[in-house]
């Protein structure tokens, strides 16, 4: 069982379940951890920037679900199959969703997913593959994802965080909103 509130830390989400089960029953957590939502305004007009290197941001089609698995499985560390299942090529061709492979010379080194809904843009997995890390090819991603959402009508974007990429998503001018603490219950 998992449990997300918003708060400062485990007493409020421990105040908040033991509110709302009335304390009728017992639970032993077994873990805790922080998920950061972070906000951008899509104010403005602001094009992607240009690289010293030939890296090529595109979007994908439902065709490509299975190299955007691969490369997003690759980037978090997940099994292909897992994500494969979650994106399919219907979700990638549906109209709010955009997924996208940063390559260079024709080789896939990053990818991430957007979803517009309601003027919002969300950013959804953004990941590089491990030895393409720290090069900024993730955050080209990000900013296409930025760009093509504004172009939609988008005036805000969103995401989660973990502590390890705020400062990617910082450079790109996301800012801390709130931290969501999660409980895991045995």
């Amino acid at each position: 069982m998992d449990l997300k509130t918003r708060g400062h830390g485990a007493d409020a989400a421990a105040h908040a379940f033991g509110t709302a089960m009335a304390t009728s029953v017992s639970v032993v957590l077994s873990g805790e951890s922080e998920q950061l939502f972070m906000i951008i305004p899509l104010t403005g007009s602001s094009a992607p920037r240009a690289q010293d290197r030939p890296v090529r941001v595109r979007a994908l089609r439902g065709s490509e679900s299975n190299d955007f698995a691969e490369v997003l499985g690759a980037g978090l560390g997940a099994p292909p199959v897992i994500i494969s299942s979650a994106y399919t090529p219907a979700v990638l061709d549906a109209q709010e969703a955009s997924a996208y492979l940063a390559e260079i010379d024709g080789v896939a080194v990053a990818a991430g997913l957007g979803v517009v809904a309601e003027g919002h843009v969300g950013l959804i997995n953004i990941a590089t593959l491990p030895r393409y890390r720290r090069r900024g090819h993730a955050q080209l991603v990000i900013e296409r994802i930025l760009s093509d959402g504004r172009a939609v009508g988008a005036h805000t974007a969103h995401l989660h965080a973990s502590n390890e990429t705020v400062s990617l998503f910082e450079s790109v001018g996301f800012r801390i909103t709130e931290k969501w603490t999660s409980l895991t219950a045995v």
